[in-house]
This record gives structure tokens, C-alpha cells and sequence, in this order.
């Protein structure tokens, strides 16, 4: 890595080498994303001659793009939740510490890395099989606008906080996660 933190032209060349010196004799796919936004010709001409296929994915779209996002992480996400809910219910009001983060995290991980998860998630992003219209046009698109200043959205949030049917449900429900409060919210409103 450069001192700025950037990757530079050497440095992603470097890389490509090591790669090759620690992979499987044949072609290779590289995924990457966040790399500057083209790519020089040497690189290009280092990847080819390694047999490393690029493919870059596009800007702002990595969520709907990355398979690792989609097949392991969002397994691994599973898996931890359900796990640290059960630590929960079996050992109220005690904090996570190091050692049970350590089992718990490396028993969510050892059931969420499992080959099926993997190739789910070059399925489900289109990579392979390659199928690009998999993705919906809409994943793509931009985010809606809201007409409100953000001014004017505290100042609602704000009068929602003290109006009595909210204060009401904060205290029966006892929210615990962000999406519990938007659900009252919306229930109020």
C-alpha cells in the first residue's frame, strides 16, 4: 500500500504477480471494486498475460454486485445475530466478552463459509452464471428525492416525539433496534 493509502498503477501490478505466484495454474477471475476508475494499459497487459480476467464492478452498486455481500456475509449476518440472541436469552443482563465473541463468532462463521453460500452469492449478483439482467433495472437507480429541508424533517420528528399516542407505544413496545422506533413512527403517523 502506498503512504496516502491509495493503490498506484506499481502497486496494483505488484499484486497481480503475488496473486498469480499463490493461486491455481489456470485462468482466474479477479472481483474488485473501489479501484481508480480506469485502468492503465500496463495492467491490463500484466492481468492478460497472467490469465487473470478483470472485473470491475461498477460504482455505487456494489450492494446489489458483490457476491461476497450476498452469499457469505449476509449468511454470516444470520448466523451471528441468531447466535449472540441465544447468548442473550441463556445469560441475561451479561456482556459479550472477548472469549464468547471469539466462539460465537468462529461457530457463525464456520456455518455461514460453506461452498453452497459462496457460489449463491455469484448466482444472486449475475457473475456466474454471467445473467446480468438478474439485477432489476430500479437497484440502479437513484435514490428518491424528498421535497422537506432537513429543517423541516426534525422539526416533524421532533413534534412526533411529544405527541402522547408515540410516547404511549415507546413505553408498551420498549423499542430496541432502529427499526422497531420506525415502526411505531409510521404506526403514529
Amino acid at each position: 500500500m502506498t503512504p496516502k493509502g491509495y493503490i498506484t498503477e506499481e502497486e496494483f501490478c505488484n499484486f497481480l504477480r503475488y496473486l498469480n505466484s499463490h493461486r491455481t495454474p489456470g485462468k482466474a477471475l479477479l472481483i474488485f471494486y473501489g479501484h481508480r476508475s480506469r485502468l492503465d494499459n500496463s495492467e491490463l497487459d500484466i492481468a492478460e498475460s497472467l490469465e487473470i480476467q478483470l472485473f470491475r464492478l461498477s460504482a455505487h452498486c456494489s450492494h446489489e454486485l458483490q457476491p461476497l455481500d450476498k452469499g457469505l456475509f449476509k449468511s454470516l449476518k444470520v448466523y451471528w445475530n441468531s447466535a449472540v440472541d441465544d447468548f442473550g436469552r441463556k445469560n441475561p443482563g451479561r456482556p459479550l466478552g472477548n472469549l464468547q465473541f471469539r466462539n460465537l463468532f468462529t461457530e457463525a462463521w464456520t456455518q455461514a463459509t460453506i461452498p453452497k453460500n459462496a457460489m449463491s452469492g455469484f448466482r444472486t449478483t449475475g457473475i456466474f452464471p454471467f445473467i446480468p439482467q438478474i439485477i432489476p433495472e430500479t437497484a440502479f437507480a437513484p435514490s428518491d428525492v424528498s421535497d422537506r429541508t432537513p429543517l423541516q424533517v426534525i422539526l416533524q420528528l421532533l413534534a412526533l416525539w411529544r405527541h402522547p399516542q408515540y410516547q404511549q407505544r415507546l413505553q408498551h413496545h420498549q423499542p430496541a433496534t432502529t427499526l422497531q422506533y420506525i415502526n411505531i413512527i409510521s404506526e403514529c403517523t
